[in-house]
């Protein structure tokens, strides 16, 4: 090893040993604000399987950071006094002890100057199996500072995401379990086999429309073949798409009747509204006998949205699971299923599926931070959602919406869709109040 090697060794352990022993005898955790901490100890200990002593320690020997040589492999440790396991000459010596979710420091003064040894101790990193936390995570957040500053422990941004990934995974699974449950309790006298409106009527109607585009579709292929240059006109894409190696490959596919088959289930079959039908009921061999299949759809998502609020974590399979049948519930409802937050609780479980890992379901994966595009997608979601419930109120010719009226909460109460037990305790109130509660609607909707 070079001479220069060693000497920046040396001068990079004397700025280590020169910024711990300051005259406030200030432990590692100073350099760190007290909110980061708080926060990655409370995220560590919702998530659950930590031990807080054992993180502790581990953040108060990494927050010292080693200062790693790059070459052959040799790495410099901090020196001892900053470990609590120095020994040598000095009359200072230091030990840290975790206690509870902080750090409770025993600490003197080490020695400063020339007292100050070079004599390094070995610290292990931090092992990813001893914590909760990102492997890695907490190294890459410690830097030294030029200058011969101290080691600050400063999470990247998205750190935070992880337990806010928790929280959404929780709060939306106990969402689908509600849905499912009512699902389970009232679809068969809804939409049952003796319901009243019978989802099979659904079925029915999505197939004899699937089946009418379908033979329009193979009509179409059957003219095009008569064509002599249908890709005259259409630029680039039409000469390679109606050329000879094109319409080889195009009709090839087009006239596979499996392929086909599938294209009529999963997208020909649609509703009133163009929509594809998508949903498990089309597996049911028997359509007259549909009330097993809504209860056992039923049961598998209460399943899985207990899973994964018992968990505070879910994977891709977990996650499209639930969002497959409550699309599956959603397709035939009809008018009872007609509500805005049907559509929107699809919509946001479909978002969930990019917030989670492909498989693993540790509540804090390594390496698999929330992605930025979900977040913006799900404030895109809420910001729609919000807006819109506020701009079709103020956008209506419904006077009772605006001034001078405001009285559109007077009669509100009497046909709200899901009343509850304060209900009728509301709806007593004063007309002011009716109008105060149509104001701060306006607020929280559009503001």
């Amino acid at each position: 090893m070079g001479w220069r090697r060693i000497a920046k060794r040396r001068r990079a352990g004397k700025e280590l040993v020169s910024a711990s022993s300051t005259s406030t005898c200030s432990s590692s955790f100073a350099s760190a604000p007290a909110s980061t901490v708080f926060v990655l100890s409370l995220s560590l200990l919702v998530a659950g399987g930590w031990d807080p002593a054992a993180a502790a320690a581990e953040m108060a020997s990494v927050s010292s950071s080693s200062v790693s040589a790059e070459g052959d492999g040799d790495t410099l440790r901090p020196p001892a006094e900053l470990t609590g396991t120095a020994s040598g000459s000095g009359s200072g010596s230091r030990s840290f002890e975790g206690v509870g979710v902080g750090v409770g420091l025993e600490e003197q003064c080490p020695a400063t100057g020339s007292e100050a040894r070079e004599d390094t101790a070995t610290v292990p990193p931090p092992s990813p199996s001893s914590s909760f936390y990102p492997a890695g995570l907490l190294s890459r957040a410690t830097d030294i500072r030029g200058g011969g500053g101290t080691g600050a422990l400063e999470p990247p941004l998205h750190a935070s995401h992880f337990l806010v990934r928790i929280v959404f995974l929780r709060s939306l699974s106990f969402v689908y379990f509600v849905a499912f449950l009512v699902a389970y309790r009232q679809n068969k006298a809804l939409i049952g086999d003796r319901g009243i409106t019978p989802c099979r009527r659904y079925l029915w109607d999505a197939e004899l429309r699937g089946r009418k585009k379908a033979k329009e579709r193979r009509e179409w292929i059957r003219q095009r073949k008569t064509f002599r240059d249908p890709g005259r006109g259409m630029g680039l894409w039409g000469k390679v798409r109606y050329s000879r190696v094109g319409r080889t490959v195009v009709d090839a596919i087009e006239e596979n009747e499996r392929l086909d088959k599938v294209r009529e289930v999963l997208w020909d079959r649609s509703d009133q509204m163009d929509r594809p039908v998508v949903t498990l009921l089309w597996l049911a061999g028997d359509r007259r006998r549909l009330d097993p299949w809504l209860d056992g759809v039923a049961v598998v998502g209460m399943a899985g949205a207990a899973l994964v609020f018992v968990l505070g974590a879910a994977n891709v399979p977990l996650l499209f699971v639930l969002w497959l049948c409550q699309r599956s519930l959603l397709a035939v409802g009809g008018l009872w299923y007609a509500y805005g937050w049907e559509p929107q609780l699809a919509e946001l479980g479909f978002h969930a599926l990019f917030a989670v890992p492909f498989l693993s379901l540790n509540p804090v994966s390594p390496g698999v931070p929330v992605p930025l595009a979900t977040v913006w997608a799900v404030r895109w979601y809420l910001f729609r959602i919000m807006m819109g419930a506020g701009l079709i109120k103020v956008k209506s010719r419904d006077p009772k919406w605006k001034f001078p009226q405001l009285n559109a909460m007077h009669v509100f109460y009497e046909t709200q869709p899901v009343p509850n037990p304060l209900s009728r305790y509301f709806h007593a109130m004063p007309g002011l109040w009716h109008k105060l509660e149509v104001l701060i609607n306006h607020f929280v909707e559009l503001i």
